[in-house]
């Protein structure tokens, strides 16, 4: 499954608006999501961000709105741990995964915004949410009116 004409924020963004004009391209693996550089160039298909469906704790998506030219794009928001302790494993060792990270604390949890275009959001973050039982238990769709829904 993938993606392209994905986008994230700057580095030293100033507004959820501010992208990197570098175009992605997002991956889903059976294991793995992942953001590879969709720039024709020699660096093409390089990994940009990767991470673990294991890793993976929560998905939110934020809709966009295809007449608006600045929020043009749907925000996939992932929140996933970091750190190298946690990128082993397999599905046997969720349970001590998450005990582990408990204790750890929030150091190693971080977040990425990719920003699709308008109307791919939303197969994506379900897709994602398929991919792993846990995520599709605790997978929020949390629209730009603030609506919820499970």
């Amino acid at each position: 499954i993938h993606s392209e004409g994905a986008h994230i924020l700057k580095v030293k963004a100033r507004s959820t608006t501010d992208l990197d004009p570098a175009p992605l391209i997002v991956m889903l693996t059976s294991e793995r999501a992942l953001l590879l550089n969709g720039k024709l160039d020699w660096d093409f298909c390089s990994v940009v961000w990767e991470a673990t469906f294991t890793n993976i704790v929560h998905l939110e998506l934020i809709l966009g709105n295809d007449m608006s030219v600045t929020n043009a794009h749907d925000e996939v928001v992932i929140w996933y741990l970091s750190d190298a302790l946690f990128a082993e494993g397999n599905s046997d060792d969720k349970a001590v995964l998450h005990a582990r990270a408990i204790v750890a604390g929030v150091d190693v949890l971080h977040s990425i915004s990719v920003f699709v275009p308008h109307g791919t959001g939303f197969p994506l973050a379900q897709k994602m949410s398929l991919m792993d039982r846990r995520l599709a238990e605790d997978w929020k769709m949390i629209t730009r009116s603030g609506s919820e829904s499970k």
